[in-house]
């Protein structure tokens, strides 16, 4: 390809060029975002340019120093202890405040008492600062990442505070995407999620277990999480998992640690009030001594030190003391989008722009015109530097308070800053573009060497081949010099019909970008209108729950206390059959013992008489055979008178021998019926034994009977309860895998959503794009590169605008609205 001539128009396809990039006539840009400050003004940390009469301590907000470089617009603010850091859009830190020992690494200073620009070499993605000092001999530091890698400024390595710092950098294993810096000690998280420790440790502040110091970056043996967000405060230390779940560890006293009591925790643990609450952490934020927690729903909740009402929490909430052991929500009704502690104070930054601050105030760092100390979140005004003002982001140090402020919204600054990386990556192209050239007709004017240029669109890049002239000189002169002029005639009038069509297009466009700007405005706030709507909804819908769940406690209180009842009157119950068949067991055992003694008492009194009967009988049989042997004497002694010998008689059987024979048979039947009658009598005791026996087995097999039918209710009322909480749970199960289900489901057409808004995007840039045809020879115009990466900022999103694109499609509670979809895509067909 010949070099262009100066007829060809090398300047025309420039502003062809800049016509495509949106460089030619743009609108006028809107006045960029600057920093306000207020509170102590010692130091120098609310920089120089304050006005007069100068104070020490100031109760609204000032105007800080302004940045040197125009067009330099800041992105994020951090107060620390005795300075202020600045990072701009472009990626450059600016610094004020206490500069002894040259702690705020000024690598040109613009005006005293101004902004400083810091030490970087390359683009800072994100800044920290420390330490929150509790008295002013203390030297502060700060931290800045870049490209993943961590520099150190300030007073470093004091108690290892930095690690091992080398050439200004820390060496960290990989890279780090945040970092947090404390009373001594500093927190580094990695891309990966990983947290990496150094410095003091005498509290546990570093999560290790133990209270060593460590001079080096330490991993945090804690494998099981990914974490998203940490942050230090003077002695204790929070970090956010990427499941939401908020671990505390280090010192608990005040109950900054959010666990209800004031003992140190060693190892991170999790925070179980919130837990149980299902709220899910985004972000945290550590003051000196109190905890502020960010929900994924846009609520703040405040724990730990409360003597000033830096947690938000009334005194009568903390028990009339200065603590607030439990998380409290801080800003009731309202969503947030980022949030910082300081020393005895707290910030938070709404989704509509407004900054409220709340705690200490006895220096002016709540900015409300006083120097009151207050426990309610109240609104910081702007009015005075003018109408319209929008918090994009704010910070509270040791006794001040920073904001950068903006006349748009997060969304617009957002935009903002797309564009100007557009432009910036559009004027390093066509500057590529242009030393191109400028080297081809160099090259083709001296050493007759002619030079192929192409550009890449994707890479922006200029790919440059060098072709040796003299080979292609005998082949191509004859060809070159007759299409010269057909050429120059063709790209006369090419170039003739482009302007006239880019004139129109622009035209059009321009028309387009104003009723889309319009429209994204009005879309804009009735996505808000909505999102407030949802969050009224939400509140009456966490009401209701909250008052079914309390009905549903009170109700299931009831239900354990008449169980209670019914299980102690069934003990009861039981404890009276028991004692009651004790007493009847008794009772029958007391009858039978006591017919036992009757019937041995009637035996031993028949025998007594029977005894007695014979005794009598043997006495009178006894007496009759005397009586009858006396007679028989005396008769025998008379008749021995009459005669003197008389024969013996023949022996014969007399009536006393017949008595005597009598007598044994009378004892013999009296002995047989004496027999008999013991027989009677046993077979008597053992029938009536049978009796009582099958009387007691009849008992016992009723009470048996009576115990399996108690321990069967019982086994039937405990398997009933035991049906009842297993269908409780499964309805329980049920009704979290629905709302799972709709939650993902939510997810799934959020993302549709934003993938959909981005292809319309991408379709509308490449209409921008598409209204310049390359010369013959040139392949395309450059595109703008991929946007840069942005740094995560306190609240622990993108940016404000990233917030603002969530909030607008609820992503940040995951509900969206279907209408405000549909809405949506009827404005952007």
């Amino acid at each position: 390809m010949p070099p262009p001539s100066k007829k060809a128009g090398s300047p025309s396809r420039l502003r062809l060029a800049e016509l495509s990039a949106g460089l030619a006539s743009p609108p006028p840009p809107p006045k960029l975002p600057f920093v306000l400050a207020f509170g102590a003004a010692a130091h120098g940390t609310l920089g120089a340019s304050l006005p007069a009469p100068k104070r020490s301590v100031y109760t609204s907000p000032v105007a800080s120093p302004p940045l040197p470089r125009s067009g330099d617009a800041p992105l994020t603010v951090v107060a620390g202890h005795k300075l202020t850091l600045v990072l701009t859009d472009s990626g450059r830190c600016y610094s004020w405040g206490n500069n002894v020992g040259n702690v705020l690494a000024h690598e040109k200073k613009f005006g005293k008492g101004g902004a400083g620009l810091v030490k970087a070499g390359k683009p800072v993605q994100l800044v920290a600062a420390g330490t929150v000092g509790k008295d002013d001999a203390t030297l502060p530091y700060f931290l800045g990442v870049s490209s993943g890698a961590v520099l150190a400024y300030g007073k470093t390595n004091a108690a290892g505070n930095c690690a091992q710092v080398k050439n200004g950098r820390v060496p960290a294993p990989s890279p780090i995407k945040a970092a947090a810096c404390g009373g001594g000690h500093t927190l580094l998280l990695t891309e990966a999620g990983e947290i990496l420790c150094t410095g003091k440790n005498d509290t546990c502040q570093l999560g290790l277990s133990d209270t060593s110091p460590r001079r080096a970056l330490t991993p945090l043996p804690f494998p099981s999480h990914s974490f998203t967000s940490v942050s230090c405060g003077w002695n204790h230390s929070a970090a956010v998992a990427a499941s939401g779940e908020l671990f505390t560890f280090g010192y608990g006293e005040h109950g900054r640690l959010g666990h209800g009591d004031e003992r140190r925790r060693e190892a991170p643990t999790i925070v179980e009030a919130l837990k149980d609450e299902l709220i899910f952490a985004a972000a945290v934020a550590c003051g000196a001594q109190h905890t502020l927690v960010l929900s994924d729903s846009g609520d703040v909740y405040a724990f730990g030190w409360n003597m000033y009402g830096q947690c938000g929490a009334p005194p009568e909430l903390s028990g009339g003391g200065n603590a607030a052991p439990l998380p409290h929500l801080a800003l009731p009704g309202m969503v947030v989008t980022s949030v910082s502690g300081g020393f005895a104070h707290s910030a938070a930054v709404t989704a509509t722009g407004d900054l409220y601050t709340f705690g200490f105030g006895d220096e002016g760092q709540l900015g409300h015109g006083t120097e009151e100390s207050t426990h309610v979140p109240t609104k910081v005004s702007f009015a005075e530097h003018g109408d319209s003002l929008r918090c994009l982001s704010a910070s509270a140090g040791h006794t001040h308070t920073a904001a950068v402020v903006a006349p748009m919204s997060s969304v617009q600054n957002e935009d903002r800053r797309r564009e100007n990386r557009a432009k910036e990556v559009a004027k390093k192209v066509l500057l590529r573009f242009a030393r191109a050239q400028l080297v081809k007709i160099l090259l083709h004017k001296k050493y007759k060497v002619m030079v192929k240029t192409k550009v890449v669109k994707k890479k922006a890049a200029i790919v440059e081949e060098v072709v040796d002239a003299e080979a292609a000189v005998d082949r191509e002169e004859v060809e070159r010099m007759k299409l010269v002029a057909r050429r120059e005639e063709e790209e006369r009038r090419r170039r003739e019909r482009e302007e006239e069509r880019e004139r129109k297009q622009k035209e059009e466009l321009r028309e387009e970008a104003e009723r889309l700007k319009m429209q994204n405005e009005e879309v804009t706030q009735r996505r808000i209108e909505k999102e407030r709507e949802r969050r009224e909804r939400e509140r009456a819908k966490k009401e209701r729950e909250e008052k079914e769940e309390k009905e549903r406690v009170e109700r299931e209180r009831e239900e354990e206390a008449a169980a209670r009842r019914n299980a102690a009157e069934e003990e009861q119950r039981r404890f009276e059959e028991n004692e009651r068949m004790r007493r009847e067991e008794e009772e029958q055992r007391k009858v039978r013992e006591a017919r036992l003694a009757k019937m041995e008492r009637a035996k031993a009194e028949r025998a007594e008489q029977q005894a007695a009967r014979q005794k009598d009988l043997l006495r009178k049989e006894m007496k009759r055979l005397s009586d009858a042997k006396k007679a028989a004497d005396r008769l025998k002694k008379g008749r021995a008178k009459k005669e003197k010998v008389i024969p013996p008689p023949p022996p014969r059987k007399n009536s006393i021998g017949k008595e005597d024979g009598g007598m044994r048979e009378r004892l013999e039947k009296m002995a047989e019926l004496k027999k008999e009658q013991e027989e009677r009598e046993e077979r008597e005791r053992l029938k009536q034994a049978e009796k009582d026996e099958m009387i007691r087995k009849k008992k016992e097999k009723e009470r048996l009977k009576m115990i399996a039918k108690r321990e069967e209710r019982m086994a039937r009322e405990a398997a009933e309860k035991e049906e009842e909480e297993a269908a409780r749970r499964a309805a329980e199960e049920e009704e979290r895998r629905v709302r799972e289900e709709e939650l993902a489901e939510e997810r799934e057409r959020v993302e549709a959503e934003e993938r959909e808004r981005r292809e319309r995007e991408r379709r509308y840039k490449a209409k921008l794009g598409g209204a310049w045809e390359p010369p013959a020879g040139v392949s395309g115009p450059p595109e703008p590169l991929a946007d840069m990466t942005v740094p995560v900022g306190a609240g622990g999103f993108t940016s404000a605008a990233g917030w603002g694109r969530k909030l607008s499609k609820g992503a940040a509670t995951g509900v969206a609205s279907e209408r405000g979809a549909k809405q949506k895509a009827s404005l952007h067909p």
